[in-house]
């Protein structure tokens, strides 16, 4: 009987141990925070705190970050769009530097941004970092 119970308890810390890790947005880990001024859907400026999350890898079949948004020229258009459409989450993706162009994805308040594991790769681009192919720099609206 207690060799049942040991069994168990090791199984409930190895599923926390991975929800907390990869799948739970609720435990986000600011890195740094940049302050700044975007727009709002009526091109008025609007103060913000973005908080930066870190790297994390994607997928093409099933997208960390669901909503793809577009292209955007720079971090704040990028912020703006994102702050437009009440993201809460924001993925800035595929910089591309001879276009000076990146992806911008976006998610909700249950987004699992992390769900595929960290990443190190990014791009340094003015106030904010973008990543890579199939890596998310990601940021939360505070």
């Amino acid at each position: 009987m207690k060799t049942i119970w040991i069994g168990l308890l090791v199984i409930v810390l190895i599923i926390a141990s991975i929800y907390i890790l990869f799948g739970n947005a609720s435990s986000d880990r600011v890195i740094s925070t940049i302050d700044g001024i975007i727009k709002d859907s009526r091109n008025r400026d609007v103060k913000v705190t973005i908080g930066y999350l870190g790297a994390f890898k994607d997928s093409a079949d099933d997208r960390a970050l669901p909503i793809s948004i577009g292209d955007a020229s720079s971090f704040t258009d990028a912020m703006s769009k994102a702050y437009q459409m009440r993201a809460k989450y924001v993925g800035l993706q595929y910089y591309r530097p001879d276009e000076k162009l990146g992806q911008v994805w976006i998610g909700g308040s249950n987004a699992k941004y992390a769900k595929y594991g960290p990443a190190i790769a990014e791009y340094n681009v003015g106030p904010g970092k973008w990543g890579t192919g199939y890596v998310n720099a990601v940021y939360k609206f505070m």
